[in-house]
């Protein structure tokens, strides 16, 4: 790939980015009519959280400032705690498709903000993205990056895949790959 073709990249990476944080930007606006009074705090934080996403993307100068996931996971979590806030008060179900709409807007950040890395991103069980430079670790080796028991298995999330020990798993898809770790049984090993 020439210098060029990977600053178009580059380029066209953020552009992405940019778009994905412009549109949670817009539902968090159509949010914010119909929030009731006890979630204003925490959709307030979530609005935050999405500002310091798009002012760290404008700001940055050939590459993502370091850090910027672990700002994607913080914008997650705080969603998390508005979900919870929502369903204790009794919202309209309109709402909590929103939320949802929103949630799934932030995982698409999270997944541009991996493929702008030009690594592989991996989550387990939730946590914070971890990277990687190949594209095809052993199970055994992403449990390990996680601090899990290496003996468990890999689940891949929305997949009935499931991968263990020295396993290949193949991390070259577009984006973040999701997976949970479960004991081993035989229906998983």
């Amino acid at each position: 790939m020439t210098e060029e073709t990977a600053d178009t990249t580059e380029v066209a990476e953020f552009d992405d980015l940019a778009e994905s944080i412009q549109e949670a930007q817009d539902i968090i606006e159509a949010l914010e009519e119909d929030i009731p009074a006890s979630a204003f705090a925490d959709l307030e934080t979530v609005e935050d959280n999405i500002e310091d996403l798009e002012d760290a993307l404008e700001h940055a100068e050939g590459s993502l400032p370091n850090g910027i996931e672990g700002d994607v996971q913080a914008t997650q979590d705080d969603i998390n705690d508005l979900q919870e806030t929502i369903a204790t008060s009794g919202a309209d179900p309109d709402l909590f498709r929103k939320i949802e709409d929103l949630e799934d807007t932030i995982e698409t950040v999270e997944d541009r903000t991996v493929s702008a890395r030009d690594k592989y991103g991996v989550k387990v069980d939730g946590e914070p993205v971890e990277f990687f430079n190949e594209a095809s670790p052993t199970a055994e080796t992403i449990l390990a990056q996680f601090s899990k028991n290496t003996d468990d298995a890999l689940v891949e999330e929305g997949t009935e895949n499931t991968y263990s020990g020295e396993d290949e798993v193949d991390l070259s898809g577009p984006g973040v790959e999701r997976f949970s770790s479960e004991p081993r049984t035989p229906g998983n090993a």
